[in-house]
């Protein structure tokens, strides 16, 4: 889950990262509503490629894993790079401007530093709106 919205303020990483990965209509509904989700939900809406029960864990890995290990590691490096490099470039691109907006505006509003406190002093905020 993406709870910052609730101690008022985003998350900038998810906010660059999900539309790109689940589309704006179910980013949206995960950073702005701070929904917690469950594997099966992660699973289903694209955000995890598999959910795998604990006592499997070792050996469905080892599964996955060997995928890969089965495959040259420079083919792997530049096929890689062929498929994400433009997505990676506009990723990092939009995640240092959120940075940027989180740090210049976000924080200059009441609500983000009473969420902020509030969370540390364990309370619920008192949003001024502003």
């Amino acid at each position: 889950g993406q709870p910052e919205i609730k101690v008022g303020v985003f998350p900038p990483v998810a906010a660059a990262l999900f539309p790109a990965l689940l589309g704006n209509k179910r980013a949206y509904e995960l950073v702005m509503t701070g929904e917690i989700i469950n594997a099966q939900k992660a699973s289903q809406i694209g955000l995890v490629n598999a959910v795998i029960p604990e006592e499997a864990f070792e050996t469905e890995t080892a599964a996955f894993l060997k995928r890969f290990t089965d495959l040259s590691a420079p083919i792997l490096k530049h096929t890689r790079r062929a498929v994400a490099g433009p997505t990676d470039e506009k990723f990092l691109t939009r995640l240092k401007e959120l940075e940027k907006y989180y740090l210049k505006q976000l924080m200059k509003t009441e609500d983000a530093h009473e969420g902020l406190t509030s969370f540390l002093e364990k309370r619920t905020p008192v949003w001024k709106n502003k």
